[in-house]
């Protein structure tokens, strides 16, 4: 089931559909748009967020406060974390 949340107001686009992804633990991950794609096999932490068009895939991780968005892909056992953004058209993988 999807909600709306505001992923940032820096962005003017307000809240939008999305939900909190499922990691493969069976744990709560953070938040992901509805126009993002993130793989059951990714983990994203309670506080990272997914959206725009971006994708993680395969095993990678997004955690802390990180967050990936716009058409940014994340893929292979790559890991983000911290504070980082990770956007535009960029490509992050093991």
């Amino acid at each position: 089931m999807s909600i709306r949340f505001d992923f940032d107001c820096d962005f003017g686009d307000g809240p939008v559909p999305a939900y909190q992804h499922t990691n493969p633990d069976g744990s709560t991950g953070g938040w992901v748009a509805e126009t993002a794609t993130v793989v059951p096999t990714a983990t994203i932490g309670p506080n990272a967020q997914v959206f725009g068009g971006a994708w993680v895939s395969d095993d990678a991780q997004v955690s802390d406060d990180a967050r990936v968005y716009d058409s940014a892909r994340v893929s292979g056992s790559a890991r983000v974390s911290g504070t980082a953004h990770i956007s535009g058209n960029a490509r992050v993988s093991d």
